[in-house]
């Protein structure tokens, strides 16, 4: 029977099967479950089944031994099983070891090796004696990978993915890693990689790969009662003509923000481990105290250390002009101070990444790991009102920021696709004691932060309407999701996100004297959830947040989406 009730005569057989797997997976080898008796109520269409069941005796594993001539220490293959002497038996957990040691067999060159339980029951002692005989087999190596499926991405771009190449000894962690790092690039909605045995010592790896969509129209929005209506667009195409180049056209445009921006990144230089990546952008966005306009551009280069360690560096460039919003009479006298900041910025950057997480844009398992650092050399002429509060110049400054990702599927666990994640992210700027732009700085709210408030409006305050940023910032999110259409490939996410902000204290100029403000820290939660929608454009989230420790003043938001966006 499956879950939406309708009676499968074609499965209650197998339903007895599955039963009796679940004992076993509890321990009850000798379980008996009969074949099902079904009884119809044809007026109300109501069916009845019955399954006699006898439990037996629980097992518990006794002695675990290994049986092999591979010269593999026994010890160091028994401490990786799962199913240790003493634990109430388990047929999954036993599956799984099957599978473990066929992986290391298999990184010595041994593609067929089998691996056989060979299990010795104790009645009286209510134990089980587990014997993993290993059979070898003969060693192969590669002899050719033949792609398929890929109508659009040149086949020198799926080899660049692959750790096996012709001639080379088999290895399963090879093969493994191999469909995680195509999974990764975003490129194909699905990957398998078979073995085709061609003789007694050889075989063909068979790579079938369905193409995603890669070429979109990405486009992202809300609704708050700040920006109003909010709409953000994206030509784009991660693998421009099948070639791995990725390149971006973009704009964002609401009742107070026009921005827009060209990217291009090609992540293998001549198929070699080096990436190129050069962006020009311009911004110009009405936050709620000031208007920002930049015009900026960077250039990177960067490199691919070991099979999930990234490496890059690179120079920026950005022209700022902001200035306060004089239409507002709610605004005091600090606002010259605060906002009115024309300056250039001359940044160099470094980046580290990890991640050996098996899919782009829907991981199940695996890690994110990155630390960024910017280094920013800054010019520009201050106000009078920032000469008189005690600035001499615009500070030279260092920003660390790094994020976490963990994912986790517990689909083997519970035999239903249910995804855990944890999201961190936390950022701080280092500076000498001169003035820090308040563009500069730090803020929380919306997709990416704390949802469930508008983007940027949680930060430290002068007054009850003038935000100064932070200078350190940290905020993370839980989230599970579960399946909501499978045939629409869409996912339902429960989240709760947290974070805190702190500032340090500034030297203000309110016309007539100087002072210095210090302010305390800010911290919000928000929970809610998020429709997850692998469509044809793209990956679309719909987000519905719900503000938990709103305070006076906060702006918040209960919907917000994106599309095209991951971690």
């Amino acid at each position: 029977l499956f879950d939406d009730g309708v009676a499968k005569v074609n499965q209650l057989e197998y339903d007895g099967y599955r039963i009796k797997d679940v004992y076993m997976q509890n321990g009850y080898l000798d379980a008996y479950v009969s074949k099902p008796l079904m009884r119809v109520d044809f007026g109300s269409y109501h069916a009845a089944v019955d399954y006699q069941i006898k439990e037996g005796i629980q097992y518990r594993v006794g002695k675990v031994s290994i049986s092999q001539d591979l010269g593999l220490n026994n010890e160091v293959l028994l401490d990786d099983l799962s199913l240790k002497s003493g634990r109430v038996f388990d047929i999954k957990r036993m599956r799984k070891d099957v599978t473990n040691l066929k992986e290391k067999v298999g990184n010595l060159g041994y593609a067929y090796a089998n691996v056989s339980p060979r299990m010795n029951k104790n009645h009286e002692a209510k134990t089980i004696n587990l014997n993993y005989v290993i059979q070898k087999g003969v060693p192969v190596t590669v002899n050719d990978v033949l792609i398929s499926g890929n109508d659009v991405t040149k086949d020198r771009v799926v080899r660049r993915y692959i750790y096996l190449a012709p001639g080379d000894k088999f290895n399963a962690t090879d093969l493994k890693d191999s469909k995680k790092a195509l999974g990764r690039t975003g490129f194909f909605e699905k990957v398998d990689i078979e073995t085709q045995r061609v003789s007694e010592d050889k075989i063909n790896l068979l790579v079938k790969v369905k193409e995603a969509p890669t070429g979109s129209i990405s486009a992202g929005g809300g609704y708050g009662s700040y920006e109003g209506f909010m709409i953000n667009a994206s030509i784009s195409d991660k693998n421009l003509f099948g070639s791995g180049l990725s390149s971006q056209l973009g704009f964002d445009i609401s009742q107070v923000s026009t921005n827009y921006n060209l990217s291009f990144t090609n992540p293998r230089v001549w198929d070699s481990l080096y990436s190129l990546g050069v962006s020009l952008y311009k911004k110009e966005y009405e936050y709620i105290d000031y208007t920002q306009d930049q015009l900026g551009g960077s250039v990177n280069i960067g490199r691919q250390f070991f099979r999930h360690l990234y490496a890059s560096a690179g120079i920026g460039y950005i022209d700022n002009q902001s200035k306060a919003e004089d239409n507002n009479e709610s605004m005091n006298t600090y606002s010259g101070l605060l906002y009115d900041d024309q300056y250039q910025k001359m940044s160099l950057y470094a980046r580290v990444k990890y991640d050996n997480t098996d899919d782009y844009y829907l991981p199940r398992e695996g890690f994110i790991a990155e630390a960024n650092i910017e280094f920013a050399q800054m010019d520009g002429d201050l106000s009078s009102d920032n000469l008189s509060a005690g600035y001499t110049e615009y500070a030279n400054f260092t920003k660390l920021s790094a994020k976490f990702g963990a994912f986790y599927g517990m689909e083997d666990l519970l035999d239903y696709d249910l995804i855990l994640r944890y999201k961190a992210r936390y950022s701080m700027i280092f500076s000498e004691d001169q003035y820090i732009p308040v563009g500069e700085k730090l803020f929380m709210g919306g997709i990416g932060s704390v949802r469930g408030y508008e983007p940027y409006s949680l930060s430290p305050m002068i007054g009850d309407d003038e935000r100064v940023g932070g200078t350190t910032s940290f905020t993370n999110t839980i989230e599970a999701s579960i399946p909501l259409s499978e045939a629409a490939n869409m996912r339902l996410a429960f989240f709760v996100d947290y974070g805190i902000l702190t500032s340090d204290s500034i030297r203000t100029w309110d016309g007539s004297s100087a002072e210095v403000v210090d302010f305390g820290d800010i911290s919000r939660a928000s929970a809610g959830a998020v429709v997850e929608w692998q469509s044809g454009f793209g990956p679309i989230n719909l987000v519905f947040a719900q503000a938990i420790n709103p305070e006076d003043g906060d702006e918040t938001a209960t919907f917000e989406f994106s599309m095209g966006t991951k971690f």
